[in-house]
């Protein structure tokens, strides 16, 4: 394999995780959910993020403007991932010790935690 169909394949590959990771960072819990606001099926986006099937420019104008971020902003950042020889994390580690509870930051007993969905008005 020559150097720059190698190097495709990694840009390719980093591809998937900087979406994925666009889609965490939207607050977008599925990737049928994903899907859903790109307007495309989620069969054809898990074919794409399972490697199957290679991104095309539309899916990526769909895919970016679903996640608030430019097309070739995730190709750029997919080009700089399989430059450094890095898998984007998708999760990154805590940056403090999950065993360690911080009862200054807990919720009290008198004040139960909102959910997301919950917006404090009532419009039914």
């Amino acid at each position: 394999m020559n150097a720059s169909r190698d190097h495709a394949l990694r840009v390719a590959q980093e591809l998937i995780g900087v979406i994925d990771q666009a889609r965490w960072d939207a607050r977008i819990g599925s990737v049928r959910e994903l899907a859903r606001r790109a307007g495309m099926t989620h069969t054809s986006l898990n074919k794409r993020m399972s490697g199957e099937v290679v991104f095309n420019v539309r899916d990526l104008a769909a895919l970016g403007a679903a996640v608030g971020v430019h097309p070739a902003e995730l190709i750029t950042r997919a080009v700089d991932a399989a430059l450094a020889g890095n898998v984007v994390q998708l999760h990154p580690e805590p940056s403090y010790d999950p065993l360690t509870v911080d009862l200054a930051n807990e919720p009290s007993a008198a004040e139960p935690e909102r959910r997301d969905d919950e917006s404090g008005d009532d419009h039914a």
